[in-house]
């Protein structure tokens, strides 16, 4: 998602920076995916999201993290994300964009309602 979500450099009402190095979607969290991910919630923060520079993405269990009071970056980048691709939003336990281990991981952990 983070890396569709900087295709267009637009986020909902405002404009991201241009990420620098390029990102391999290949499963892992490295060193440039950290970088991008914190890039992404500097550029949120920026324009006054929510949010924690901490160079993660973790799964929300509620609006607002417990300990930061800030929101997750899973629902800015969900958000950004549907924004601009919501026929792939919409159904990304089956839609072939979509990695096939993100895809498997959706049929295991449907996300909450």
């Amino acid at each position: 998602m983070l890396k569709r979500v900087y295709e267009n450099l637009v986020y909902k009402r405002f404009t991201l920076t241009k990420q620098q190095g390029e990102m391999t979607v290949d499963g892992f969290c490295g060193p440039i995916t950290v970088r991008w991910i914190k890039h992404f919630q500097t550029d949120v923060k920026r324009v006054g999201g929510s949010i924690l520079v901490d160079g993660r993405v973790d799964r929300a269990l509620a609006s607002f993290a417990s300990i930061s009071g800030t929101e997750y970056t899973i629902h800015y980048l969900s958000d950004g994300f549907k924004a601009h691709h919501e026929e792939i939003f919409e159904s990304m336990s089956t839609h072939p964009d979509v990695p096939p281990e993100v895809r498997a991981a959706l049929w295991l952990n449907p996300p909450r309602l």
